[in-house]
């Protein structure tokens, strides 16, 4: 689901920073992201995932209701580095939720610590889930969520999130009001 930021360096911070993501602070910023009820389950996910990702360029998906934390699915044999995608038995099951209710959160991995890709928005959107999370291995979270609709001449595509990182001069909070500004997707960096 993601595709690299120009601006990272290639290979940086792919070894999870556990001290912060095992602390208190971490599971309020979890907390802030998807609320009280579902803040346990989806930290607790948040935690295997990196722990099985630590040090690679792999990432995981998880899906969780929010209104609980109760685990719709997940995907955690990506063979392809910086990358997962939805199975069809993950996708049916994350819109027979939706159908029934569920407030949909994404949350998957950035080994490189970077923001939502554009596969990541569209898969927030193809999935009909009210946000989305990437746990970086920096301990870090952008958390995301569709707002709008891109303006005309704008689409939610790789170019796209190029074009608007290199306007922004890789400054991460211009390139972050440039997502909701050109793309209708507001994105928030916890640390």
């Amino acid at each position: 689901m993601s595709e690299e930021a120009p601006w990272r360096d290639e290979g940086t911070r792919r070894e999870v920073d556990f001290g912060r993501v095992g602390g208190k602070s971490y599971r309020a910023l979890v907390r802030h992201a998807v609320g009280e009820r579902a803040a346990d389950a989806v930290l607790e996910g948040i935690r295997r995932m990196l722990r099985h990702r630590s040090g690679t360029p792999y990432e995981d998906l998880y899906v969780h209701d929010m209104r609980d934390g109760l685990l719709v699915g997940s995907v955690v044999k990506a063979r392809a580095p910086k990358r997962v995608e939805f199975t069809e038995g993950l996708a049916r099951a994350t819109s027979a939720a939706v159908d029934d209710g569920a407030k949909i959160v994404i949350v998957h991995n950035h080994p490189d610590s970077f923001p939502p890709s554009a596969a990541d928005i569209r898969s927030l959107i193809a999935n009909r889930a009210r946000r989305g999370i990437i746990a970086c291995h920096d301990g870090s979270l952008y958390v995301f969520e569709v707002v709008g609709n891109p303006v005309p001449g704008y689409s939610i595509d790789d170019a796209t999130i190029r074009m608007l990182s290199q306007l922004r001069g890789g400054n991460e909070s211009d390139l972050l009001r440039g997502y909701e500004e050109s793309l209708g997707v507001r994105v928030e960096h916890l640390r």
